[in-house]
C-alpha cells in the first residue's frame, strides 16, 4: 500500500505539473494569436480611415474654407466628417503643425499639434502615429490637404481614443484581457477597476516586448504578452494582453479532486486485493498520465483511448470535455487570425501564406501562378452617401457573389477596405488569365440592392503572373496592386502588370531624392531646338529643352523626371533653373554673336498658380538686360 500511495502521489504531481505547463503554453499561444487579432484590428482601422480620407481630402468646400482660414466653417465641416468617420476628434493645422481649427475645445488656435512629425520629408505623406493627449492614448491619422496637388496647404488630423470600449471589443474577439499602458499608467483596459489599479502599480518589465511571461498580481498568476505601439517622439504605448493562469487552472480543480478520490478509493481497495487494484486503477492512470503528457506537448486532438467506468470514467469524460473546449477555443482564435470578420473570407495573412505556398510549388514544378487584386470603383462615395453600414452590406454581397462564382482551385480573400484578391494556378497562357478576369468581372453585370437602392458597381482588376512579373510571393502581390492602380488611373476594367508603367520602382524612388540636388548643382543640360523661317531661310527662334544626364543611369527622359518634379514639389525650382540658364545663354548669343533669337520655354500649370512667378521672370529679364518680347 505504501508503494501504491507513493505511485499515486507521483501521478498526481505529474498530472498537476503537466496540466500547469500545458495550460501556460496554451495561454501563451492564445496571447500570440490574440496579438495578431489586435494588430489586425488596428490595421483595419487604418485602412478603413484611409478609404474615408480620400473623399474628405478632395472636398473642394473644405479646401476653400482652409484656404480662407475660416475657423468656424472649417470647424463645422470637420465636426461633420469626424462624426461620419467615428473619430473622437478632428483638427486642421497649417503645414507647420499649428492648429487652424479643431473639434476639441481645450485645444487653442495656433498651438502645435501634439501628434506626428511635420518635418519636410513627411509633408506629402499620410502619417499613422500613436500619441498621448490629456492623459489619454490615441491612434492618430494625419493627411495632407492640397489646393491642388502638390500644393500642400494644411493637414487634416483625426484621432481615435484607445479607450475601454476598444479594449472590451478586443476582449470579445480574443477572449483575453487587453490594456493600453505605459509604466505607472493605464490608459484603457478591459479589467475591472480593482485589477486596473493593481496593474498601474505593478512592476512590469518592458525590456523584452513581443514575448510572453508570467506576472503575479495580488497573489494571482497571469500570463502576459506586451506589444509596443511606437509614438512619434520615440516612446511607446504598450498593448498588454493577459489571461489569469490561476483561473485557467481552476477548471482542473474538479479533476484533481477526482484524482484524489480515486487515490483514496484505490488505497481502500488495495486492502482487499492488490491484483484488482493493479488491473483496474494503476494501469488506466498510467495511460492517462501518458495522455496528459501528450496534451502538454500539444497533441490533444486524439480522444483519450479509455472506456473505463466509475471515477476513472468520469475523469475521462472531464478530460474529453476539456479537450473539446480547447479545440473549439483554438479554432476560434485561429479563424479570427486568418479570416476577415466582416465577410468571413480569408484575410491578407491567409492569402499571403497561400500565395507563398503556390509560388514555391510553381518553382519546383516549373508552374505559373497569377494574382488578381480587385478594388471597387467609387466605393468611398457609397460610404459617404449611404453610410458605412451600407458600405459593409455591399462588401458582404460582393464577397457572396465572388464565392458563388469561384472556380475550382481558385482562392478568394479580402485584403482590407474594398480590396479583394484572387489566386489562380490552373492556366496555360495570358489568354486564360484574361478569360478568368472576365469571369469574375461578370459578377458586376447585375446591380446590387442596398437599402432599396439598385446600385451599379464596377471594379478594377490588377493582374500579376509568376514568374513573368515577380520571383517571390511578396513582389507578386505588390505588383498586382500596382497593376490595379494603373488600371484605375487609366480607367480600364483590368490591367496586367507592365514594368514600364510601374512608377513605384526603387530607381524611381532614388531619382525622386536626387532630382533636387541635381537642379541645385547644375547637373541638368539645356538643348535648343531651332525654328527655321522658310521665307528667309534663317533661324529666328529656339525652343528650350531640358535634359538630365545622370552619372549612374545615363540619359533620363523628361517624361520620367518632369512628373517626378511635379509630384515632389520641385517643378518650380526646375522652371527657375531653366529660365536662368536660357536667359544666360540668350545674353551670351546677343553679346558675342549678335544673335537676336526668340526663346520658347515650357512651364508647368503649377508655375501659373505661383504668385511669385511673374516677378521672378521680370527680375531675370532685367538681370540679363533682355527684352520681354
Amino acid at each position: 500500500m505504501a508503494l501504491l500511495f507513493v505511485v499515486m502521489t507521483v501521478i498526481l504531481s505529474i498530472v498537476y505539473r503537466t496540466t500547469y505547463t500545458h495550460t501556460q503554453t496554451q495561454i501563451a499561444e492564445q496571447l500570440d494569436a490574440g496579438n495578431a487579432v489586435v494588430q489586425n484590428e488596428l490595421e483595419s482601422r487604418m485602412r478603413y480611415v484611409g478609404s474615408t480620407s480620400r473623399t474628405i481630402t478632395k472636398d473642394f468646400n473644405l479646401i476653400e474654407q482652409v484656404v480662407s482660414r475660416d475657423a468656424n466653417s472649417i470647424g463645422a465641416a470637420i465636426e461633420s466628417y469626424r462624426g461620419r468617420a467615428g473619430a473622437n476628434f478632428s483638427v486642421v493645422t497649417d503645414i507647420k503643425g499649428k492648429i487652424i481649427a479643431t473639434t476639441l475645445k481645450d485645444m487653442a488656435m495656433g498651438e502645435s499639434l501634439p501628434f506626428g512629425s511635420f518635418a519636410e520629408d513627411n509633408i506629402a505623406k499620410t502619417q499613422n502615429v500613436y500619441g498621448l493627449y490629456k492623459d489619454h492614448a490615441y491612434q492618430v491619422f494625419i493627411w495632407p490637404l492640397y489646393a491642388p496637388e502638390p500644393n500642400q496647404i494644411a493637414y487634416l488630423v483625426m484621432g481615435y481614443m484607445l479607450d475601454d470600449n476598444l479594449t472590451k471589443r478586443l476582449q470579445k474577439l480574443t477572449g483575453l484581457d487587453i490594456s493600453f499602458i505605459q509604466p505607472g499608467k493605464v490608459f484603457a483596459s478591459s479589467l475591472p477597476d480593482a485589477e486596473r489599479e493593481l496593474l498601474s502599480n505593478a512592476n512590469i518589465s518592458f525590456t523584452s516586448p513581443n514575448t510572453w511571461r508570467t506576472v503575479t498580481l495580488d497573489n494571482i498568476d497571469y500570463v502576459t504578452f506586451i506589444a509596443p505601439l511606437p509614438m512619434s517622439d520615440g516612446q511607446t504605448i504598450q498593448v498588454l494582453l493577459q489571461r489569469s493562469l490561476t483561473d485557467a487552472l481552476r477548471d482542473y480543480k474538479s479533476l484533481q479532486l477526482q484524482l484524489i478520490a480515486t487515490q483514496v478509493l484505490s488505497l481502500l481497495l488495495a486492502a482487499i486485493g492488490a491484483f484488482f487494484i493493479a488491473s483496474t486503477i494503476t494501469r488506466p492512470l498510467r495511460r492517462m498520465t501518458e495522455y496528459v503528457k501528450r496534451i502538454a506537448a500539444g497533441e490533444y486532438s486524439e480522444p483519450l483511448p479509455l472506456n473505463s467506468k466509475g471515477e476513472i470514467g468520469i475523469l475521462v469524460q472531464e478530460f474529453t470535455h476539456m479537450q473539446h473546449e480547447i479545440n473549439e477555443r483554438e479554432a476560434s482564435i485561429l479563424h479570427l487570425a486568418y479570416h476577415d470578420a466582416l465577410t468571413n473570407l480569408p484575410n491578407r495573412n491567409d492569402f499571403q501564406r497561400r500565395v507563398q505556398t503556390h509560388v514555391e510549388s510553381a518553382k519546383s514544378n516549373n508552374g505559373r501562378v497569377a494574382v488578381f487584386v480587385m478594388d471597387l470603383d467609387n466605393f468611398s462615395d457609397i460610404n459617404v452617401t449611404l453610410g458605412h453600414l451600407s458600405g459593409d452590406f455591399l462588401l458582404r454581397k460582393v464577397s457572396e457573389r465572388l464565392v458563388q462564382e469561384c472556380c475550382e482551385g481558385d482562392h478568394i480573400a479580402r485584403l482590407g477596405g474594398d480590396e479583394f484578391a484572387i489566386l489562380i494556378s490552373d492556366f496555360i497562357n495570358v489568354h486564360d488569365v484574361i478569360q478568368r478576369v472576365t469571369h469574375y468581372r461578370n459578377i458586376f453585370n447585375r446591380a446590387f440592392e442596398v437599402e432599396n437602392i439598385s446600385l451599379t458597381v464596377n471594379a478594377t482588376f490588377g493582374v500579376a503572373i509568376y514568374p513573368e512579373h515577380a520571383e517571390n510571393s511578396g513582389t507578386l502581390m505588390q505588383r498586382a496592386e500596382v497593376a490595379m492602380y494603373i488600371g484605375k488611373r487609366k480607367r480600364m476594367p483590368y490591367s496586367i502588370y507592365n514594368s514600364s508603367q510601374d512608377h513605384h520602382s526603387v530607381v524611381r524612388l532614388a531619382l525622386m531624392s536626387e532630382l533636387k540636388p541635381a537642379i541645385e548643382q547644375d547637373e541638368l543640360v539645356l538643348y535648343y531646338q531651332p525654328k527655321l523661317d522658310l521665307a528667309t531661310h534663317t533661324i529666328n527662334a529656339v525652343e528650350c529643352l531640358v535634359r538630365w544626364i545622370h552619372p549612374v543611369h545615363g540619359f533620363i527622359s523628361p517624361n520620367d523626371f518632369i512628373p517626378l518634379a511635379e509630384q515632389t514639389g520641385n517643378i518650380r525650382l526646375l522652371t527657375r533653373w531653366v529660365i536662368n540658364a536660357a536667359f544666360a545663354q540668350n545674353k551670351k548669343w546677343r553679346d558675342e554673336h549678335k544673335l537676336n533669337l526668340t526663346m520658347s520655354i515650357n512651364i508647368s500649370a503649377v508655375d501659373l498658380l505661383d504668385p511669385h512667378f511673374l516677378p521672378y521672370v521680370e527680375s531675370q529679364l532685367q538681370h540679363y538686360d533682355l527684352p520681354p518680347q
